[in-house]
């Protein structure tokens, strides 16, 4: 088979999507030496994370992010290039695909349906964008992967996807979450963003969906009780590039107080990632909702109790390795990070389940997985 697989979101500065694409990518390469791989890239960027005979790259300078251009690009040039490509199996890692199918077959990976649950936390423009783009490829994909048994239920609910056309992979972490890492190593990298033990930790980008003013005010509330049992008052530690709409945040951290104890530490590289992990007392992930929510399973696999929000994919994802509450009720938040920072036995046990629960989830079992409806896809030309 030739495969295409658009591989823009790679970049430096990796979001989620671009992560996905290029871990993806190299459990493909891992896996099959045989059907040929053509990714689209950014010119100018990093490139793939590969190098062998069946993968290669198809160098663009028209970004994802161009919404006239890159639109028109992608709808009506592109299916021109792919029949000349020959190709067989197109996919798009996000809501973005050729809808002219001209003797190819297409695959989409639909990752969320934030626009249509939680309109209100992003820009309207966005939404309205994203909510076109995603009927459309759903629509016309010949296949839809989601990447949680969540996020196939809320394409079934909110835009009548057959349940014949939808498949659940689940995504994983990379090796270097599950690296073991020295304490001196750890020590260096979390000085090198200001941070002292104990320190409860988010990652992520901060955005209203993420539900951080209530985050803040649990940790308001875990501040004023922990001077009076004598113990080290904690740091916040906020990881992640300030996204649409993150004033709430900021807002936030003033009107708590504790804007000496809060530390944004901006986009942090995937290098310095596991240390930032394996530092913390705890990981405090409250997101009103994800549709996966990759950073529980990095926090797991790095050796972090912790403290997740029932709510979206969430409890699918962390099964029963990590304390699961309400979103929505900062008193329950700051409980239960409390109870992780004073009890040791308790960190000893949540650590030992997210280390075994994120070992449950591979980048092996999702390339095999995804490689079975490349050629489930295929057959059906």
């Amino acid at each position: 088979m030739r495969i295409v697989l658009d591989a823009r979101y790679i970049a430096r500065r990796q979001s989620g999507v671009g992560a996905y694409t290029q871990r993806l990518i190299g459990a493909l390469a891992a896996l099959d030496r045989t059907n040929r791989y053509t990714c689209l890239v950014a010119a100018g960027g990093p490139g793939l994370p590969v190098r062998q005979p069946n993968v290669r790259p198809w160098p663009t300078r028209v970004s994802f992010e161009d919404h006239v251009r890159g639109d028109l690009w992608l709808l009506a040039y592109l299916p021109l290039r792919l029949r000349a490509h020959r190709t067989d199996v197109y996919h798009g890692p996000a809501v973005f695909l050729p809808h002219v199918k001209l003797g190819f077959r297409t695959v989409v990976t639909i990752h969320d349906l934030v626009s249509f649950l939680f309109p209100e936390t992003v820009p309207r423009r966005y939404s309205l964008y994203m909510r076109l783009m995603t009927r459309l490829a759903v629509r016309s994909a010949d296949r839809v992967i989601a990447v949680s048994e969540a996020t196939r239920r809320d394409l079934q609910r909110m835009l009548g996807v057959a349940a014949a056309k939808i498949v659940v992979i689940p995504e994983a972490v990379g090796p270097e979450f599950t690296a073991p890492l020295l304490p001196e190593s750890v020590a260096v990298v979390t000085r090198r963003y200001g941070l002292r033990p104990p320190y409860c930790l988010f990652v992520g980008n901060l955005e209203p969906r993420k539900n951080l003013a209530r985050l803040i005010e649990a940790f308001a509330r875990l501040r004023r009780r922990r001077p009076a049992s004598g113990a080290v008052a904690p740091q916040l530690a906020l990881v992640g590039t300030r996204a649409w709409l993150h004033g709430g945040v900021l807002r936030a951290v003033e009107a708590h107080g504790v804007a000496d104890a809060v530390v944004f530490t901006g986009y942090v590289p995937i290098e310095d990632l596991p240390a930032l992990y394996a530092g913390a007392a705890c990981f405090a992930f409250p997101s009103l909702y994800e549709g996966f929510g990759l950073p529980i399973l990095e926090a797991m696999a790095a050796g972090a109790p912790v403290i997740a929000a029932r709510a979206g994919s969430i409890p699918e994802v962390a099964g029963d390795a990590a304390i699961l509450v309400d979103p929505r009720d900062p008193a329950a938040l700051a409980a239960a990070m409390e109870a992780v920072l004073g009890d040791a036995a308790l960190r000893e046990r949540l650590v030992a389940r997210g280390r075994e629960r994120a070992a449950a989830f591979s980048w092996d079992a999702v390339a095999r997985q995804t490689l079975a409806i490349y050629e489930a896809v295929h057959r059906t030309r």
